[in-house]
């Protein structure tokens, strides 16, 4: 009798300290282990007497598991626990238990049968020696992870997956047991299928949630127009060269009377105009680099290959008119810092490039000559 009230204490040991490392507690250690050892004492008084009246104790079928369920109430007011949240630790702790449990049962039927219960006793104790290191790690990784972190809509489905596996493997393990009862192979297999397709429909939720994040992270870090990179995309490179002492040189770019080109030809031209300059800059640049769109027709350039005068020289010969058009392309202006040599910080190497830039556009000789690019003159 001894045995056979261990293996139960054994996986309800087991379980409490899932739940203990998965929730907050309300109270100190000592009121709460306490609680739960006079909880645990009463229940398993009452299940040794009411499995013993009615279907004796040790038969290998598992349903004292379900007096477990009494202790909900006494471990929900004793940690920081939503029902839902509670219901799904506890079936997950209750998943790997009672596999252990199912484990040692058939196990033990492939032995000599003069002590079934010592047997399933030592075979589940040995079975926790080897793997409750290696789920407790998992559950302190992965599992309490997203028990904390799972969103409010999902969280019922968590629950009903684990409610589903835990059923799955009660009925299986007592389908093998009483293996003429067609009714429980039944019962056993559409348990398994019910937990199969909630397993896929919670991975279908999670990958259209994953889409939508790349959904946003695009709208994010990636200019809509140009596909280059975005202004917040530029700050976070600029701080990671700096931070690693990589030497680069920043060029700051900017389209000379770009203003004109919306004015005479609209806004959809002045996009496609936009667009070439991105595409053409970057397929230069190939890998040497990034390229980022900062305003309208400013871009940056984070250049770390050492021949920058070619690269320079290559933007300077862009096409004079877009491509299958009579657009003229009325030039680039740019500034050009270089770090560490110029500054060792991001405002001052955006500054210096900057100036520079302006410099360019805007010449002490009086600016830049007006073109008339109605004629395609360039």
């Amino acid at each position: 009798m001894l045995l056979q009230l261990l293996v139960p204490v054994e996986m309800l040991i087991a379980n409490l300290l899932i739940i203990d490392r998965c929730s907050t507690r309300r109270h100190g250690k000592a009121v709460t282990y306490v609680v739960l050892a006079c909880s645990t004492i009463i229940l398993f008084a009452g299940a040794v007497w009411l499995l013993g009246l009615l279907i004796g104790i040790g038969q290998g079928n598992g349903l004292f598991i379900f007096f477990g369920c009494l202790l909900f109430y006494p471990v929900l007011k004793l940690y920081d626990l939503t029902p839902q949240k509670l219901v799904s630790i506890g079936c997950s702790a209750w998943v790997y238990t009672f596999l252990m449990f199912s484990l040692s049962v058939h196990i033990s039927r492939l032995l000599p049968r003069e002590d079934t219960a010592r047997n399933v006793f030592l075979i589940q104790t040995l079975l926790y020696l080897l793997t409750y290191a290696p789920f407790y790690r998992f559950v302190k990784r992965t599992f309490l992870l997203i028990v904390k972190n799972i969103p409010p809509k999902h969280g019922a489905s968590l629950m009903w997956i684990s409610m589903c596996w835990f059923a799955a493997i009660f009925a299986l393990n007592n389908a093998m047991l009483y293996g003429d009862f067609i009714a429980i192979r039944v019962v056993a297999l559409l348990l398994l299928a019910v937990a199969i397709f909630l397993n896929y429909e919670n991975i279908h939720q999670i990958v259209v949630s994953a889409a939508q994040i790349r959904s946003l992270e695009t709208l994010v870090y990636y200019d809509g127009l140009t596909q280059l990179r975005s202004r917040g995309v530029l700050t976070s490179d600029l701080n990671s060269l700096v931070t690693r002492e990589i030497p680069f040189h920043l060029i700051y770019f900017d389209l000379n009377r770009f203003k004109t080109i919306n004015d005479t030809y609209g806004h959809a031209v002045g996009d496609n105009y936009l667009y070439f300059f991105a595409q053409e800059v970057k397929k230069m640049l190939g890998e040497k680099g990034g390229f980022y769109r900062v305003g309208g027709d400013e871009f940056v350039c984070l250049f770390t290959d050492p021949n920058l005068e070619a690269f320079l020289k290559n933007v300077s010969s862009l096409p004079s008119r877009l491509p299958d058009s009579q657009v003229p392309f009325l030039g680039v202006s740019y500034g050009v810092s270089h770090f560490p040599g110029d500054a060792r910080d991001v405002d001052g190497l955006m500054d210096i490039a900057d100036k520079q830039m302006y410099a360019m556009k805007h010449p002490k000789t009086g600016g830049a000559p007006d073109i008339d690019i109605s004629s395609g003159e360039h």
